[in-house]
């Protein structure tokens, strides 16, 4: 939920404003209110354009929150500078537009704090696709979310490098627990090579400082579970902080044509591991 972007493009619509204002003193109101539209609508489109760059999709979507953001700006500078001129009605119009802009960008923020604390009262689940707050912890790199049915989240994966998908934000404290499970379904016909990635807070960036793996995915249910043993001895020269876990990514080094991946529950259990299943190893239907 990238709500934070018109609370952003609000305060870039004050900031564009005044220094347009510093450097263009006799111009008006208005003209200096369709400078900082154009000035702040292409920063927000070179934003986007430079995600590309660091392995995330430009979001379209996200450029119109920047623009929400921008008019909600320029209503409330007109409300500030513009009070005493103005005739009762254009008042209530630009307040209206002003509060209803503010209140459409603080409703994600409301429904995020619900899901945080719905995640952290399903605890130790980490991601639950029958729950509806699972949605908002999860980011798609070079993947597309299909659908949700049944519990399982359907992805398809592009070609190239790195597709994946990734938990974000997810609860920090695995100390007491032994491993991680994760309840994968393929349709495909043939194995997918798949790494499963877990960093701290303190990861520097290398790949030498994260627990990362290789797994064969057969077609049908797959049951994987790692060992959090091998997570926490996993960074080179340290031990990973098992009270300050991160990020946790699912994702392919390489695919030459897309393929279709589904992820169930995905959780910590104070056990090794389930009868019929060897830890680190995925086994079909298990």
């Amino acid at each position: 939920m990238n709500s934070g972007h018109v609370l952003l493009f609000m305060l870039v619509a004050w900031l564009l404003f005044y220094a347009l204002r510093r450097r263009m003193p006799d111009s008006s109101r208005w003209k200096l209110y369709g400078l900082l539209l154009f000035v702040g609508l292409l920063f927000g489109l070179i934003i986007e354009f430079l995600q590309i760059f660091v392995h995330r999709d430009a979001s379209w979507a996200d450029w119109l929150k920047d623009l929400a953001g921008l008019l909600a700006g320029i209503a409330s500078l007109e409300w500030y500078l513009g009070w005493k001129q103005s005739t009762w009605w254009r008042k209530l119009v630009i307040a209206g537009l002003f509060v209803g802009v503010l209140a459409l960008s603080l409703k994600p923020f409301v429904i995020l704090s619900l899901h945080y604390v719905q995640r952290g009262m399903a605890f130790p689940v980490l991601m639950d696709f029958e729950a509806g707050w699972s949605s908002s912890f999860v980011d798609y790199v070079r993947a597309k979310k299909l659908s949700v049915k049944s519990g399982i989240l359907t992805v398809r994966l592009e070609k190239g490098q790195y597709p994946g998908v990734s938990l974000t934000e997810v609860e920090p404290d695995w100390s007491g627990y032994r491993s991680l499970v994760l309840e994968l379904e393929s349709s495909q016909d043939s194995d997918i090579s798949l790494v499963v990635r877990v960093d701290d807070q303190l990861h520097n960036q290398r790949f030498e400082d994260r627990y990362n793996h290789r797994f064969v995915v057969h077609p049908g249910k797959n049951r994987l579970v790692v060992s959090l043993s091998q997570v926490e001895h996993a960074p080179e020269g340290r031990l990973m902080n098992m009270k300050r876990i991160n990020e946790v990514k699912i994702f392919a080094l390489f695919l030459d044509e897309s393929v279709e991946l589904g992820i169930g529950k995905i959780y910590l259990q104070k056990q090794s591991g389930a009868s019929g299943c060897i830890t680190g190893v995925i086994k079909g239907k298990c």
